[in-house]
């Protein structure tokens, strides 16, 4: 099962990278099509963003591929560590875990609105898109519920592993 999943990450990871570098490589040659096409911004009304607005964009979005590549190595090495009962190495696997999928959410919340709202802070009128006030509240707040929970988790077996470590010292 640890193999299928490890298969699983590294497959995610790579589509995700691929989507990532298909949207921002041609950028390279001017074309911002695929930029505003994932969020759903019409080009046409939208003033050409400026180099340093692009650089920003692409930045969130290598952040949001190293964040989950962070969370896909934490899980390797838990997944490493738990047939050992090695509890200490497995708190600290799923403790980086948990941050890096918080920072994955962070991400994602920082592209849809915050680049969002970058990309049309200068515009006016009604082709102005609005923004959701329930944005935090989808599908990506998984992430964040999941870092939490493994926090909590990665605080419980660091835990056990003072308990255990105090107990060999007892016996």
């Amino acid at each position: 099962m640890s193999v299928f999943a490890r298969i699983s990450m590294i497959a995610c990871l790579l589509g995700i990278a691929v989507a990532v570098a298909g949207i921002w490589v041609p950028v390279l040659s001017g074309d911002v099509t695929e930029v505003l096409d994932l969020l759903s911004l019409d080009e046409g009304t939208l003033p050409p963003p400026s180099l340093a607005v692009l650089g920003l964009g692409f930045a969130l979005c290598l952040f949001l591929v190293v964040s989950l590549g962070c969370a896909f190595w934490s899980i390797h090495k838990a997944l490493y560590h738990a047939p050992r009962r090695a509890f200490g190495d497995l708190a600290r696997a799923l403790s980086h875990c948990a941050w890096s999928l918080i920072a994955f959410w962070s991400s994602l919340i920082l592209i849809d609105p915050g680049y969002v709202w970058v990309l049309t802070r200068n515009m006016t009128g009604p082709d102005k898109p609005e923004l959701d006030p329930f944005i935090f509240v989808d599908t990506s707040f998984i992430m964040l519920v999941l870092g939490i929970a493994l926090l909590a988790v990665s605080r419980a077996l660091a835990k056990a592993q003072e308990i255990a470590t105090e107990n060999d010292h007892f016996l």
